[in-house]
């Protein structure tokens, strides 16, 4: 099935392909004002791959004039992320008859890199032979670098998590625990690929004590220090405090939970041993 690009693509190819590719002077002519002025980088080659037409937009991406790219090798963009197996697979689909649709990273005139959504694919005459290449292209350079940013992001948080000394956690409205930090290990004493096959209710000495908890977390949307006790896989039992937020689906209805897990049993010791000396 193709996305919305794709078929974006190939309503711009249909409108290519009514083109008399025989007549090179009047290339330009024939191309509608829709392909002439459009957001899409176009770019006709023969079947040598020497270019014949490039539209509007790709003049104002790339920085040529037009007259610094026909009759040159589209290898005049090309930048060096790309490995030349890449390019071989590339041309070996096109020869085929195949249409190539990816990413590829290029360079402007000046120097600068661009990200490009394309559509490669070739145009055959009626003996079947194939006369001219099409590139069809979409710049989403921006959309690139948000998507790197993000990912940096990602890792960055994904780091402070896997160290800290508390437990992270992700579950579903049932308790089915979903993402965890390796910290859970210390504290529960299993390892993470198991405990991510249990259910909250598994630690809790008391499972009722979940119930209470959820309903309080649906009322409220989220639950602050909420205690209880946890049995760790050695059987002895501990004391920690749970707070958590109600997370919701795209359509805002209740989809889980996420909160941050922490053994307080030091803190509840230290808090009977003072109450035994006031006692005393």
């Amino acid at each position: 099935m193709k996305n919305n690009n794709q078929e974006d693509f190939e309503s711009v190819k249909t409108i290519i392909k009514e083109t008399n590719f025989l007549d090179k002077k009047d290339i330009h002519k024939q191309l509608s004002e829709a392909i002439i002025h459009s957001n899409f980088l176009v770019m006709i080659t023969d079947s040598n791959g020497i270019i014949e037409y490039v539209n509007d937009n790709f003049i104002n991406t790339t920085g040529y004039d037009i007259n610094e790219v026909v009759g040159k090798n589209p290898r005049i963009l090309k930048s060096s992320i790309h490995s030349e197996t890449f390019y071989k697979d590339l041309w070996q689909t096109i020869l085929s008859g195949d249409e190539w649709f990816g990413n590829i990273q290029n360079n402007k005139k000046d120097g600068l890199y661009f990200w490009e959504l394309c559509s490669i694919s070739s145009i055959k005459n009626r003996n079947n032979q194939v006369t001219h290449f099409v590139k069809i292209s979409l710049d989403i350079t921006l959309q690139m670098m948000v998507e790197h940013a993000l990912r940096e992001t990602e890792a960055e948080m994904r780091l402070i998590l896997d160290n800290l000394y508390d437990v992270f956690f992700k579950a579903d409205l049932d308790g089915n625990l979903s993402y965890i930090t390796p910290s859970a290990e210390r504290i529960l004493g299993y390892k993470s690929k198991n405990i991510l096959k249990m259910n909250i209710k598994d630690f809790m000495e008391n499972p009722k004590k979940f119930e209470i908890f959820m309903n309080g977390i649906l009322k409220e949307r989220y639950a602050d220090q909420f205690t209880f006790k946890i049995s760790r896989k050695n059987k002895s039992k501990i004391w920690v405090s749970l707070s958590a937020r109600l997370t919701l689906d795209p359509d805002g209805n209740p989809s889980g939970v996420e909160g941050i897990l922490r053994d307080i049993s030091d803190i509840i010791e230290i808090n009977e041993q003072t109450i035994d000396q006031d006692s005393i």
